[in-house]
């Protein structure tokens, strides 16, 4: 997913949460579980550095470019008035109602926490260990069933080539969860 994705998930979010009814569980919507793969970040202009200057072999060309994108993400982010995307990203992402059907525990009405997988690396370098395990605790502050996958030297967005075994059973354990959690309901309505 990255935080582009990430990004892509906060307007999806914003969108439906205009829709009238769009906080409750749709009837019939069968189990949801979210993997969060190389995200979140919080620091969009080191992001964009490493973005536009990853490839560059150049080290003057790198280094030369970096006051230029500084101007340019802190002329978008003047211009539009607009916080930092990365750090509403990481804010929405923590929401209960980020989707239909997702939610966080709540004793009070005994709802079960949405299950969620991050899955991140220490050698990546897009997204940093320390900002995804403070949003991982954050999360489970706030009430998520949080599961966690952190390999050693994949690069970003590239666990599941690097070790694809260990990756996809990650990734079927939280479905098993998401299925678990679903169940109850759906055998209820039969």
């Amino acid at each position: 997913m990255s935080n582009g994705g990430g990004m892509q998930l906060m307007t999806l979010s914003k969108v439906l949460a205009k829709r009238p009814g769009s906080s409750r569980r749709p009837p019939g919507l069968g189990p949801v579980a979210l993997v969060l793969d190389s995200l979140p970040d919080g620091d969009g202009l080191r992001c964009m550095i490493v973005i536009y200057t990853s490839q560059t072999k150049n080290p003057i060309a790198k280094y030369a470019a970096v006051p230029l994108l500084a101007f340019l993400y802190s002329l978008f982010y003047l211009s539009y008035g607009n916080p930092p995307v990365l750090q509403e990203v990481r804010q929405r992402l923590n929401t209960p109602n980020l989707l239909p059907g997702f939610s966080a525990s709540d004793a009070s009405t005994g709802t079960d926490a949405t299950p969620r997988l991050y899955v991140y690396s220490d050698a990546d370098k897009m997204t940093r260990i320390a900002e995804v395990d403070s949003h991982v605790e954050e999360a489970r502050r706030r009430g998520f069933d949080v599961r966690t996958e952190m390999f050693d030297k994949t690069a970003h967005v590239s666990h599941a080539k690097g070790d694809p075994e260990r990756y996809w059973n990650a990734v079927a354990d939280i479905w098993r969860k998401a299925r678990t959690r679903c169940e109850p309901k759906l055998s209820a309505k039969l």
